[in-house]
């Protein structure tokens, strides 16, 4: 018996069976691909997400950080202190010396939306001035503004920009207007 016509022999047909049988996935298979995909797809969305997050408060950090810049050289090269303030409703830091006015306007049509913009200039306390207020350490008192001096250092202070949740705190150095960067602990002690 030959396969002449479309018949098959019977080795012919297990044959057939046996390559056929494989041709699809099973459903577990199918579960697996689906949940790793998943998986994938919400840990890319939340990384997009931090990402948009992080680039938005860059945005602010810059606004910042120009602001600094001029009332730094402001102050040094015209010989008057000048303040360094942030406007909550024009959203920009603007810095002042007498009738003297510039604004540095943060750029919020690259951000998401309305933005949520919080920034807090605070004062640390002095080394070990730290007070007591209803059983909590105070360590900083929030200011509405800091001064830049002819000599070039400023009002020892720390910043809280914020967008959207998300936070970057940066404590300036009074003598350069620098951002300082904290110290590692050292692992052996």
């Amino acid at each position: 018996m030959g396969s002449l016509g479309g018949d098959f022999t019977r080795r012919e047909a297990q044959l057939h069976r046996k390559v056929f049988r494989r041709s699809g996935f099973t459903l577990i298979e199918l579960l697996l691909v689906i949940a790793m995909i998943a998986m994938f797809t919400s840990i890319f969305v939340l990384r997009i997400d931090t990402l948009l997050k992080q680039t938005e408060a860059e945005l602010l950090e810059d606004a910042f950080w120009k602001a600094v810049e001029q009332a730094k050289q402001n102050s040094v090269f015209l010989q008057k202190p000048y303040i360094l303030s942030y406007d909550d409703e024009a959203l920009a830091f603007v810095i002042t010396s007498g009738a003297e006015r510039q604004v540095f306007s943060i750029d919020t049509n690259e951000m998401e939306g309305e933005p949520e913009i919080d920034v807090a200039f605070q004062e640390e306390m002095p080394q070990n001035g730290s007070y007591l207020v209803r059983g909590q350490l105070i360590t900083s008192r929030e200011i509405e503004r800091v001064k830049f001096f002819p000599d070039g250092t400023c009002t020892p202070f720390m910043i809280d920009l914020t967008v959207s949740g998300y936070t970057n705190n940066l404590k300036i150095d009074p003598w350069t207007g620098a951002e300082l960067v904290p110290m590692e602990e050292d692992e052996t002690s």
